[in-house]
Formats: structure tokens, C-alpha cells, sequence
């Protein structure tokens, strides 16, 4: 009994309802009444309690909401430049690198785990989300190649469920059209 009220999730903390209630009230303008049906909130609900039901209410409120939020931390950028998310692969452990490059002056920077969350690490690991590769680029205020994404794409698929013509779920996915504005 006790599994099965861990999965309801009508019985939430008081911190998950302030949040929700937040979330909501801050939204409340922006969005319309088809997005808050009840599959929707089911799965806000869930990104909740992800981490071990503690409401991480600046996660929830910057989803889509990152554009340009850290641009400073493109050091490599001059005035209106356009930079690049590039990726590649270390031939020694086969994880993937990151790094920005100026389109017009060539300098290059790389892009590390720790630069987004203290204490994350100077590695980002065999794969990266296509989502989580595109939230990267929106906060950097960077675009990326088609090349990047495929290969991340791939890169995901084969790390995640061991094989890389797999199609991905939605989930993992940015949307149609966030994604193009964010593709060179």
C-alpha cells in the first residue's frame, strides 16, 4: 500500500503545492487552459517528485525560460558574434566535448558540467540529452549545427537503449520549432 501512495500524486508536501501553486499563479496570463489539463499536471507533478519528492521550484519555473540567462559565461563572444556549440568526442574514454566557437574570430572555449551546476565536474560522460544540449545553447545564447544534434541524437540513443538508429521519446526531445530557431 504504501508503493502505491508513493505513485498518487494527489498527496503531495506542502513545499510541492506552494510550487505548484507559484508555478501556476506566475503562468496564469501566459498560459492557456488547454496546457493545465490533467496529463499536463500529472506529469508537473512528476518532474516534482523526481528528486526524491524535494520541489525544486527553480528547475520548474526556468523550463523554456533560459534564453540567453548565462551569456556571460561565453567568454569567447565579442559584441553580436555568433557562436557555435560544437561537439566531439575524446578518443580516450569516448566522452563527448563541448565547445563554443566564435564563427567569426574561430576562439573556442569549452563548455563543462561545472560551469552550469558547481561541483558537476569538468566531464559530461559518453552522451547528452538533445533537450539537454538544446537548454545549453538557449542559456549560452548559442546556436548549434544539425551535425551536433544528429550526433547527439545518436550518441544518446546508443548510450541510453543501445542503439543509435533508435528513435528517441519526446521526452528527451526539444520541440519542432524551439529546435530550429537554435539550429545554424
Amino acid at each position: 500500500m504504501e508503493n502505491a501512495q508513493n505513485q498518487d500524486f494527489s498527496l503531495l508536501s506542502q513545499s510541492e503545492i506552494d510550487t505548484l501553486i507559484e508555478f501556476i499563479s506566475d503562468k496564469r496570463e501566459t498560459v492557456d487552459s488547454s496546457v493545465l489539463n490533467q496529463a499536463s499536471i500529472d506529469k508537473l507533478l512528476e518532474m516534482l517528485r523526481f528528486n526524491d519528492g524535494r520541489a525544486k521550484n527553480e528547475e520548474i519555473l526556468t523550463i523554456g525560460e533560459v534564453s540567453g540567462a548565462l551569456a556571460e559565461l561565453v567568454t569567447v563572444r565579442q559584441g553580436e558574434d555568433v557562436c557555435v556549440l560544437e561537439c566531439s568526442v575524446d578518443p580516450d574514454n569516448d566522452f563527448v566535448r563541448l565547445e563554443v566557437v566564435n564563427d567569426r574570430t574561430k576562439e573556442r572555449m569549452t563548455i563543462t558540467p561545472d560551469m552550469f551546476n558547481q561541483g558537476d565536474g569538468e566531464l559530461w560522460g559518453h552522451c547528452i540529452a538533445p533537450l539537454v544540449l538544446h537548454r545549453m545553447a538557449r542559456a549560452l545564447n548559442v546556436k548549434y549545427t544539425s551535425e551536433t544534434y544528429e550526433t547527439m541524437c545518436r550518441r544518446y540513443a546508443r548510450y541510453i537503449y543501445g542503439d543509435e538508429s533508435r528513435k528517441l521519446p519526446f521526452l528527451f526531445m526539444p520541440g519542432n520549432r524551439e529546435n530550429i530557431a537554435n539550429i545554424l
